[in-house]
């Protein structure tokens, strides 16, 4: 799990301009625990998901997938929106919603939703 948060936080914070304001973002870490079975379904769905939120959601900074590399029934979404509106717009675009339902079917229980705080200088 370290080194999957350790390439996850160097990738959120890859490419962001010296003197962004990180204090004011939101982050969230979704873990997924799927059927291995799944794992081809369950890649192509998340995969389209993360694209689709980037391309029609606004104040979306990263949405990326990972897959855990010790585990191959878990997998996380790492999420950063520019502010607490953002993150509630979040998954309401209809083109968004539709795409929840194929995705949810190859999950073997509910994800676990963990919000995240930046470490910044205040």
């Amino acid at each position: 799990m370290k080194n999957i948060i350790t390439a996850a936080f160097a990738i959120a914070l890859a490419g962001l301009p010296a003197n962004a304001d990180k204090c004011g973002e939101k982050g969230y870490l979704a873990t997924f625990e799927i059927d291995p079975t799944n794992a081809e379904a369950f890649e192509v769905a998340i995969s389209a998901l993360a694209a689709k939120v980037v391309e029609v959601e606004s104040g979306v900074l990263l949405y990326a997938p990972f897959r855990d590399e010790t585990n191959p029934a878990r997998y996380y979404m790492f999420e950063r929106y520019e502010t607490e509106a953002a993150r509630q717009a979040h998954a309401k675009d209809p083109a968004v919603v539709a795409m929840f339902g194929p995705l949810m079917g190859t999950l073997a229980g509910q994800p676990e939703i963990t919000p995240i705080a930046a470490l910044c200088d205040e």
